[in-house]
């Protein structure tokens, strides 16, 4: 049996990540992580000491900007060391995500499978987040609130001339789809996504939020469509519990434990544990007890 890949996108909460890669850690995982280049994290105190079966390894490190082409970047830097060895899903995940069941329940579950995990989302215009120019992408979480709202506000009002005119950067003849950034997918998926590298991050240099495109256009527009496990329910399709109702994405809490512990999704975002660490720890008890049952 083929091992999984865990790609994890990291940029702080050391110890949260740290019971993150405990849940992990597994002989049948293999974990990659991509640091962003603006942590001050110590890559040397990243893989918890008392890990066992699983290796962390670390691909080139990038400055990921909100919204920005980076993100793809970073991704594909992990895509492109993970891809290195054949495995049978990939799992493209947060440093502040956890899984929601055992390694057991989880490669029980994609065994055999042969599906690409990709959330869709149908409520998405694409014509300002693809065919538009997008100013300032990489200050779209500038710290100073005046500057960023003011650079926000530039970058709409282009948008609106751009639209207005009739503008539009030209694209290839895609339909451009968009949704969760995260995914579980195969090994075939992964190359040929890496095929397209150089046309991918030349697309999405102007988009808004192009992370969250990318992905499901490439599998729409290819064969892999009809490997994709779910287009009429985002995260169904991508086995991902977020929830975008009560945050931008909601912080899971306590209150919450009952639903996700009893949710049929494999991973749920986000945890902090600087707003509630209860939650974390009562997750990694019951996925103790379901590894041990």
């Amino acid at each position: 049996m083929m091992k999984h890949a865990y790609l994890i996108i990291a940029h702080s909460n050391l110890k949260q990540l740290h019971k993150l890669l405990l849940l992990l850690d597994d002989p049948r995982n293999d974990i990659y992580i991509h640091l962003d280049l603006k942590s001050n994290l110590d890559i040397k105190k990243i893989t918890p000491p008392d890990m066992k079966y699983s290796h962390c390894k670390f691909c080139e490190r990038v400055d990921v900007r909100w919204g920005n082409v980076s993100l793809i970047q970073a991704e594909m830097n992990l895509f492109e060391l993970a891809s290195q060895v054949e495995h049978a899903y990939y799992h493209l995940i947060s440093g502040i995500d956890l899984p929601l069941h055992s390694q057991n329940y989880i490669h029980n579950f994609f065994d055999g499978k042969n599906f690409e995990y990709i959330g869709y989302s149908p409520k998405w215009d694409m014509r300002e987040r693809v065919y538009c120019h997008n100013l300032f992408m990489q200050y779209m979480r500038f710290p100073n609130q005046y500057i960023r709202g003011g650079l926000q506000k530039m970058r709409q009002l282009y948008n609106k001339l751009q639209i207005l005119v009739g503008y539009k950067m030209k694209q290839p003849d895609y339909e451009f789809q968009a949704g969760c950034n995260w995914v579980s997918v195969t090994h075939d998926f992964i190359l040929s996504l890496l095929d397209r590298k150089d046309e991918i991050l030349q697309m999405y240099q102007y988009a808004y939020c192009p992370d969250e495109i990318y992905k499901q256009t490439f599998a729409y527009n290819s064969e892999f469509r009809n490997r994709i496990y779910k287009l009429t329910d985002e995260f169904e399709g991508c086995l991902r519990e977020i929830d975008w109702k009560r945050g931008r994405p909601y912080i899971w809490r306590k209150e919450d434990y009952d639903y996700l512990s009893h949710s049929n999704k494999l991973f749920a975002r986000k945890f902090d544990e600087n707003v509630d660490e209860e939650i974390i720890n009562m997750l990694i008890n019951k996925i103790k007890n379901e590894s041990n049952s």
